[in-house]
């Protein structure tokens, strides 16, 4: 799958008409994630389908090669959202196309269990990095994306009336 087809399938999890007025908790764990994919994939194992995963959310949208890290390509790929681009190599945004990056940043409280303080993001996200071979310095770059959490919201609510669900902007930044 190329990254838009892994943006669009992990949205349409959380925003479909079953949802409908109800309030969108972007919480989903590794597993599930992969088992949203395997119907895409034909004999690959459970850590190729996540390894493929990973290896586009890196990646970023089609465009973000000089956007150094993961949430400086969740950034370009709201730019590219607001400046109306709604197709990249034949496949259609359906939905906003950063949603993959939130749930990413999400990731690490879920999957990252240990010793840490309830508010200990960073080392989460940090063991999570290294968990998944991921080398880049994330540390205080939330505040960064903060504008795409209000942006789903907007779109959640606003645009889409709510018709896929409601995403009400909770600050995330530490």
């Amino acid at each position: 799958m190329n990254f838009l087809e892994w943006n669009n399938h992990i949205a349409k999890h959380f925003f479909n008409p079953d949802q409908a007025g109800k309030d969108i908790h972007l919480f989903i764990t590794k597993q599930e994630i992969i088992n949203l994919a395997k119907e895409n994939f034909e004999e690959e194992t459970d850590q190729e389908i996540w390894e493929d995963y990973i290896r586009k959310i890196r990646n970023g949208l089609p465009g973000s090669n000089g956007f150094p890290d993961i949430f400086d390509k969740a950034i370009h790929a709201f730019h590219q959202w607001k400046k109306g681009i709604r197709a990249v190599d034949g496949v259609e945004l359906k939905y906003p196309p950063y949603i993959s990056h939130l749930v990413f940043a999400v990731l690490p409280l879920i999957e990252i269990q240990g010793d840490y303080y309830a508010t200990n993001y960073y080392d989460r996200l940090k063991d999570f990095l290294d968990e998944n071979n991921i080398q880049q310095n994330l540390r205080n770059k939330l505040r960064d994306i903060d504008e795409l959490w209000a942006d789903l919201s907007q779109w959640s609510i606003n645009t889409k009336n709510g018709e896929l669900g409601c995403f009400k902007k909770l600050l995330f930044t530490l």
